[in-house]
């Protein structure tokens, strides 16, 4: 069923859909503010590959490895892209 007026749905409020996601702020991805220096950002870049990394979760069982898998792949994309935007 439609709502008729004023409501929002996911995508005009901004939030996240499970099969429509808007890319996230690589800042917010590794949990650090904007006008973080570049030592500061990469002290959380590693805090978080070390946390993420599919072999230290791999004796959770494969759903657990695949779910750190993709989110070291964010990270990693993250810290990559902050640091092609600051040089």
């Amino acid at each position: 069923y439609f709502s008729r007026g004023g409501g929002q749905n996911r995508q005009e409020t901004g939030e996240q859909t499970e099969n429509n996601e808007r890319p996230r702020n690589p800042y917010e991805i590794l949990g650090v503010d904007s006008t973080a220096s570049l030592e500061e950002i990469k002290k959380a870049y590693r805090s978080l590959v070390n946390k993420y990394h599919p072999d230290k979760v791999a004796h959770l069982g494969d759903e657990f490895r695949q779910m750190a898998e993709k989110r070291f792949k964010e990270i990693q994309q993250a810290y990559q892209e902050i640091r092609n935007t600051r040089q």
